[in-house]
């Protein structure tokens, strides 16, 4: 079957948007496993030290650690942003079609900034405060 007979289904080119969406989805969920690994580490860790001293020290250095792991977690976030803004600003057929269909997932709220920004947040707020609680803050007391 020669390259003309074949049906184009990219007429506009966003197979390879498509593409690179689906590969920056994965490697997202990825990564984000990976920090909430980390960050279940860190707790069971934490929980093992005996000296209050040691662990607020050691729980305060993992913020740093968790700050190392999140900052590839963000950038892959901007990504994936920006190649689905990208895919909707194509006027590609598909999209089209799938907007005027009822299909349109432009309105329904992703999951990135919470992946992103949220859960990271509050698991450093809850190291910081951890690590404060142990080291015996005189302005908690």
């Amino acid at each position: 079957m020669s390259d003309q007979s074949k049906p184009q289904s990219d007429s506009c080119g966003i197979k390879a948007l498509l593409d690179e969406r689906k590969h920056l989805e994965d490697l997202l969920q990825q990564r984000f496993n990976f920090f909430l690994v980390t960050f279940g580490f860190a707790i069971t860790a934490g929980v093992e030290i005996d000296s209050d001293e040691k662990r607020g020290v050691f729980i305060l250095g993992l913020i740093f650690v968790l700050l190392f792991v999140w900052m590839p977690l963000v950038r892959v976030g901007i990504l994936h942003r920006t190649a689905m803004s990208m895919i909707y600003d194509t006027g590609c057929e598909i999209v089209n079609i799938r907007k005027e269909s009822g299909i349109d997932h432009s309105g329904v709220p992703s999951a990135t900034p919470v992946m992103v920004y949220w859960v990271p947040l509050l698991c450093g707020i809850f190291l910081f405060v951890w690590g404060i609680v142990s080291l015996g803050c005189p302005c908690l007391k």
